[in-house]
């Protein structure tokens, strides 16, 4: 019997669902990431698992247990394209106005989104959509890779492709950065030391006819 273990940000009852479809006599094991007991679970017993599967995952896979995994048996699946490395990569994708979106399946190694690329699913995007929907459309295409592959990567089954992955890479500090809006008005110092109240709503931007309200400033 195979032992497969899972590891994953979404919720437990979600990846349940994904994988019971397949009615499966192996040994599958399923990781929330958000659990921390399950976290612990992990790094105490991964060696008795012969493939990992990384879904939608935010953990950060350690070295060392990377490399009990044979190069062909530790896949992941990555809620972006190829050009987007990294995280929080949907919100990339929506500010840079991307006319399709989806999700990448490759093999894992010790670098960021770097392996070998197995496949990639793409969906076109509407115009106009949100980050919401961007996540929604990679969360829609991880889930028909998973469905495509998942039984032929425990049957050793699947190879690596020739589809490369960009040079770039998105990271927190990079998403941070974007946070900053830095075209605005001559009077924005004097409104926020005029009319800022953090007990409610106060300053807002407005844009299509919806305001958007600006909170948290840092009053010093």
């Amino acid at each position: 019997m195979k032992n497969i273990i899972l590891i994953s940000s979404c919720p437990k009852k979600k990846i349940t669902n994904l994988v019971k479809d397949f009615k499966l006599k192996n040994n599958i094991k399923i990781i929330d990431t958000k659990d921390r007991r399950s976290i612990i679970y992990f790094e105490k017993n991964y060696k008795n698992y012969d493939y990992l599967i990384s879904f939608l995952n935010g953990y950060i896979i350690k070295k060392k247990q990377l490399n009990h995994f044979g190069n062909y048996k530790k896949i992941n699946f990555h809620p972006a394209t190829p050009e987007y490395r990294g995280r929080d990569t949907h919100h990339f994708a929506c500010f840079n106005q991307e006319k399709s979106f989806g999700a990448t399946l490759h093999f894992l190694n010790k670098k960021i989104d770097n392996g070998k690329i197995i496949s990639i699913k793409k969906n076109k995007i509407k115009k106009n959509l949100n980050y919401k929907k961007y996540f929604e459309v990679a969360t829609i295409s991880a889930e028909f890779l998973f469905k495509k592959y998942f039984l032929l990567f425990i049957k050793d089954k699947i190879k690596p492709s020739k589809k490369k992955w960009s040079g770039k890479i998105y990271t927190r500090k990079k998403f941070l950065e974007m946070m900053e809006i830095k075209t605005i008005t001559k009077d924005i110092k004097n409104k926020i030391k005029s009319f800022y109240t953090p007990e409610f709503n106060s300053l807002f931007i407005k844009v299509d006819n919806k305001k958007y309200y600006l909170r948290n400033f840092d009053e010093n």
